[in-house]
């Protein structure tokens, strides 16, 4: 696969279904990740054909379970899920992110700079 046609929600694809629950797990626990969550909350409801209120009611494991077996994932959930959870913080020197100094990072940056942690952090994972 190319570098052009990478993105986050191809790469939440090629991991494994361990690597996603424990990503999935993370993003779930992850306190700054608010407003990811409402929306992870919306595509799984409308994936899963669930009302919203019955996902929000739902304890961490089986939303991180429901969150790692959705077909697709929109870029913006699948970028912070890899992000908080997959990249670790000694590899942010190496992406060029050497001011981040925890996992769980603001969702501007994840904003500003997806394409170059996701071609990153496929470099480090072997991918």
């Amino acid at each position: 696969m190319t570098d052009a046609a990478l993105t986050p929600s191809r790469l939440w694809k090629r991991i494994s279904p361990e690597l996603r629950q424990q990503a999935a797990t993370a993003f779930w626990l992850d306190e700054e990740a608010t407003d990811d969550q409402v929306q992870a909350v919306l595509a799984i409801a409308q994936q899963k054909k669930f009302r919203p209120k019955f996902v929000l009611g739902l304890d961490t494991d089986r939303k991180a379970r429901h969150l790692a077996t959705l077909g697709s994932l929109p870029d913006t959930i699948a970028a912070r899920v890899l992000i908080v959870a997959i990249v670790p913080v000694t590899t942010w020197p190496s992406l060029g992110l050497a001011q981040v100094q925890t996992i769980s990072i603001s969702s501007r940056i994840a904003s500003r700079a997806p394409r170059k942690i996701y071609v990153g952090s496929c470099r480090v994972l072997g991918w």
